[in-house]
């Protein structure tokens, strides 16, 4: 009887298939870790950089909506720069985002500024809910932030 020959593959060619499986591996795994884990938006106000969320319980604003216009209007009242604005709807049927603004250079301390934000269909009933974006920067650009709802404002329809 005669034997047939089995090959099979070298050690050292099954060594680096098998090194190159687990760095593609790794690399698919640090990519979706990645998208979970958000690049950190940092706010400096003099003591260093921190945390942007820290400063959104320190904004101090009030904001007006003019139906007519289509327009909001908001002050700044706190120490934080307002970068800009969402609006949120709230009514009987839910809650919906019907836009944002961004300020020109920001809204510092004292200043305020009306911004186009589409009112139709806005009723008397309804609460729009001011959500104020803050500015930031991470290592690579500057960034908004957009605080969450609890520090937000009822705005005054009018």
């Amino acid at each position: 009887m005669e034997r047939a020959e089995k090959r099979g593959l070298s050690p050292v060619i099954a060594t680096v298939m098998l090194i190159v499986l687990g760095l593609a591996l790794v690399m698919i795994i640090f990519a979706w870790a990645r998208s979970w884990i958000g690049e950190a938006i940092q706010k400096d106000m003099g003591n260093g950089p921190e945390a942007i969320e820290t400063f959104c319980k320190d904004v101090g604003f009030n904001a007006e909506a003019k139906i007519s216009e289509n327009k909001v209007g908001v002050n700044n009242i706190g120490n934080v720069p307002l970068y800009g604005i969402e609006v949120i709807k709230k009514s009987s049927g839910g809650a919906e985002n019907i836009g944002g603004a961004r300020f020109g250079n920001g809204l510092s301390q004292g200043r305020g500024e009306k911004v186009d934000i589409p009112l139709a269909g806005i009723d008397v009933n309804d609460e729009l809910i001011v959500i104020p974006v803050l500015a930031g920067e991470t290592n690579e650009q500057k960034k908004a932030h957009i605080c969450d709802e609890e520090f937000g404002k009822l705005a005054n329809i009018i």
